[in-house]
């Protein structure tokens, strides 16, 4: 007497619950990126105060998961019960959070917590674009670790930490406002020097001028459009980690309306310097 056939799983039904697993992450990615393109889509056409990082993240997630394909799309092994709901929850974050922020008052929430910190407009309107770029870097961290364990960690490393990194900056933009965070300001001094380089390389006649007791570094422009000759000096900007870089002309001390955002003290160096400080 023969035994009963005993239906055991087979290769393509294994390779079709890896290549599931493999959708859900992706639907759990581009779910809420799309509903953010479709609640504002300028922001993805800006990098500083916008959402044009997204498509780095995204850029960077299928390159990642093209370089270790065989090993995302090899045998996955067995979930129980308790990573499955960690699993399904870890897929429904992202989603959640992005409806919860933008239509249950979540972005409210922390412009208030903002708020009590003493920032005001217009950095307060960006606090919930900082911290969205925080959370779904750790809740696509999430997505990842109960996918793929550790090595779902380690592989989509370079991706998650783009945001995190992204995130930080614009937090500490909005916490210390106009080149208020002093270690960003150690960047200046060689960037400003690397640029005035590459300026001159390409013709430009520019010169950096780095003033004793002052931390930002200018950068004259000695151009001959008719803007330079009608105001009869050179075109100069004081460099530091800002949103607005301010503009100097500085043999008729006239400042542009940015420097308005300045100190007193500073204000007062750039009112003060005349035009003996610059080459003619």
């Amino acid at each position: 007497m023969s035994e009963p056939n005993v239906l055991l799983p087979t290769n393509h039904s294994r390779q079709f619950g890896t290549y599931l697993q493999i959708l859900l992450v992706t639907l759990s990615i581009a779910i809420p990126l799309a509903l953010l393109y479709f609640l504002y889509p300028s922001s993805f056409d800006k990098t500083f105060n916008g959402r044009a990082y997204y498509l780095f993240f995204i850029w960077l997630v299928v390159l990642e998961f093209g370089m270790d394909w065989n090993k995302y799309a090899s045998k996955t092994s067995k979930m129980h019960f308790s990573r499955v709901f960690a699993f399904g929850l870890a897929l429904l974050l992202p989603t959640i959070y992005i409806i919860a922020s933008n239509f249950f008052g979540g972005n409210a929430l922390i412009m208030d917590l903002f708020r009590s910190k003493g920032v005001v407009s217009p950095w307060l309107d960006n606090s919930p674009l900082a911290v969205e770029y925080l959370v779904l870097a750790v809740l696509f961290s999430f997505v990842f670790f109960f996918s793929y364990k550790l090595k779902g960690l380690v592989g989509f490393s370079l991706s998650i930490a783009l945001l995190g990194v992204v995130g930080a900056i614009h937090t500490i933009n909005i916490l210390y406002p106009y080149g208020g965070f002093t270690p960003f300001q150690i960047l200046v001094p060689s960037t400003t020097a690397l640029s005035e380089k590459v300026l001159n390389f390409m013709g430009y006649k520019t010169l950096l001028i780095l003033k004793s007791g002052n931390l930002m570094p200018t950068l004259a422009h000695f151009g001959s459009g008719k803007f330079h000759q009608a105001m009869g000096s050179p075109n100069s900007v004081a460099l530091r980690w800002s949103r607005k870089p301010t503009i100097v002309h500085s043999r008729n001390a006239v400042v542009s309306k940015e420097s308005s955002y300045l100190s007193p003290s500073q204000n007062s160096i750039f009112h003060n310097r005349r035009s003996s400080h610059l080459l003619h």
